[in-house]
Parts: structure tokens; C-alpha cells; sequence
């Protein structure tokens, strides 16, 4: 990573792409914010204009409109959005899934509470950003968690249930090179 700098790596101050300019746009943000920068994640909510970020249990809402960041509710203690946890954004039941290790919980942005979900099925281990990945499926209303060896596993917020699909990866033949 480097040494980039306090104000550089700060989440506090975020770095926008403005796509009208073509061009980056640093906001500098008076008051309070978050802290830290690595090991974090960051969803924007349409319906809020807002950028949810969880570092270390701590969540803020940054509102573009008026430049400020404000404090939200506290992530449960085994869910806290630790060293590369997973996360997407549920825009069917305006959620936030989280996800690492054995941790796997939501944030209901409406009501503005977080809740550890223990699902039926669920995975023993949900890893992290270096061998998984996790999105939701807006025209099924579910969340795909991927796994870097092929296989996938699927949440159904409905039923509270995780169904494994096993390795889905296509079965090429893998041919070794020789360096002589």
C-alpha cells in the first residue's frame, strides 16, 4: 500500500469520480468522521443519496449533499466489519449483508439496526475479499456469495436459508509449460 498520507488515505475526506468533469474531486468534510481506512467497507444507497462505511464496528452515513459524515447505529461486536469482510447491498429489502470468517449478519437500512443471522445451511467459514465474493441478485432477491475456487453458495433472505450450488467453475484442461 505505501505511505499515502493521512489526508490521502483518509476516509473522512472522500475521493469522488465526478463523471461530468471527467475528473477526481477530493471533499474535505468539517466536524467529525470516520477513522481508519484499510479493512473497511463502503456501499452507496440510492435511496438515501448516501455512502454507508463500516470501519471496525463503527458505521457512518456520508450525505453528498451537504458534506457531511453522521454517526449510525454499532455493528454487533462479532460482525464489525473487520480485515476484509464481504458486503453488497440488498436493494429489494433496502439491506446491508456482511460477511467474514464465521460472521455473517445485515443492516436494515430503515429501521437502522444491524442483526447476526444464523441461517440454515450456512457456510462454516464466509472468508474474505482475498478468496470470496458476494453480491445480490436484484431480479431474484438473493445474495450469490463466491467462492475464488468455483463454487457458490445462495442466501435467501426470505427463508433464511443458504443453499450450496458446490464448484461451478467450467472444467478446462490445464496445461503445464515447460521453462526449457
Amino acid at each position: 500500500y505505501g505511505n499515502v498520507g493521512t489526508i490521502i488515505s483518509s476516509p473522512k475526506h472522500p475521493l469522488i469520480w465526478d463523471v461530468a468533469s471527467n475528473k477526481w474531486e477530493r471533499k474535505f468534510v468539517a466536524g467529525d468522521g470516520p477513522k481508519g481506512h484499510f479493512q473497511s467497507i463502503a456501499e452507496y444507497i440510492p435511496s438515501l443519496k448516501k455512502t454507508l462505511y463500516l470501519h471496525n464496528g463503527v458505521f457512518w452515513a456520508y450525505d453528498f449533499s451537504n458534506n457531511t459524515w453522521t454517526a449510525g447505529a454499532k455493528a454487533p461486536a462479532s460482525t464489525k466489519g473487520g480485515f476484509d469482510s464481504n458486503a453488497c447491498y440488498d436493494s429489494k429489502n433496502e439491506r446491508i449483508y456482511l460477511a467474514g470468517a464465521k460472521s455473517f449478519a445485515c443492516f436494515d437500512i430503515k429501521a437502522n439496526t444491524w442483526k447476526e443471522l444464523e441461517a440454515k445451511n450456512q457456510p462454516d467459514s464466509l472468508l474474505n475479499t482475498n478468496t470470496s465474493q458476494m453480491f445480490f441478485d436484484s431480479v431474484n432477491g438473493v445474495v450469490l456469495w463466491h467462492k475464488t475456487n468455483g463454487s457458490i453458495a445462495i442466501y435467501d433472505p426470505e427463508s433464511n436459508t443458504w443453499t450450496d450450488l458446490g464448484d461451478t467453475s467450467p472444467k478446462i484442461p490445464y496445461k503445464k509449460f515447460s521453462s526449457a
